[in-house]
């Protein structure tokens, strides 16, 4: 690069530095995608296929958002799969103590306790019983698994940025 005095030089300088800003924009959007993508698969991974104790299996997918993306599982009980529910959730709670009361989640709200409770099946409306659920985490297990690759992840983007 030249560097030239005057006007022309200062538009020149200002010309380069928006282009370098552009490339760091872009590297940085490419970082986001890549550890969406990732965290996405985890999560498609680790999430049931299938209801669990009542519970309908919900679906994830990414978002963009105005800070970059998101992953997000989504569904009327994914809450339920994710925390647990009722004594078996208790008696296995989150490992992540923050996000419950973050939540404001609580076990046996209704204090059912050994004994269980029964309730309508959402898929053919037969009377179920249940204790309670343990936590599934899917989000919890992938958020994990994310942070153990996100450094081999980041690496690669880098390595084929500047390849």
């Amino acid at each position: 690069m030249d560097v030239i005095l005057g006007h022309e030089g200062i538009q020149a300088l200002k010309m380069y530095f928006d282009n370098q800003l552009a490339t760091l924009d872009k590297l940085v959007k490419d970082l986001e995608l890549a550890l969406a993508e990732k965290g996405l698969e985890l999560l498609e991974s680790n999430a049931p296929t299938f209801d669990i104790d009542g519970n309908i299996a919900g679906h994830a997918y990414t978002e963009a958002t105005k800070s970059g993306y998101r992953v997000v599982y989504s569904g009327e009980d994914v809450a339920y799969i994710e925390f647990g529910t009722g004594i078996m959730g208790e008696s296995n709670p989150y490992p992540d103590a923050n996000a419950l009361v973050e939540a404001n989640w609580q076990y046996d709200v209704n204090g059912h306790g050994i004994n269980g409770w029964f309730y309508k099946s959402k898929r053919d409306g037969s009377l179920k019983h249940s204790r309670g659920m343990r936590p599934e985490k899917p989000v919890y297990d992938s958020y994990k698994q994310l942070e153990m690759v996100a450094k081999d992840i980041i690496k690669g983007v880098l390595n084929d940025f500047f390849a």
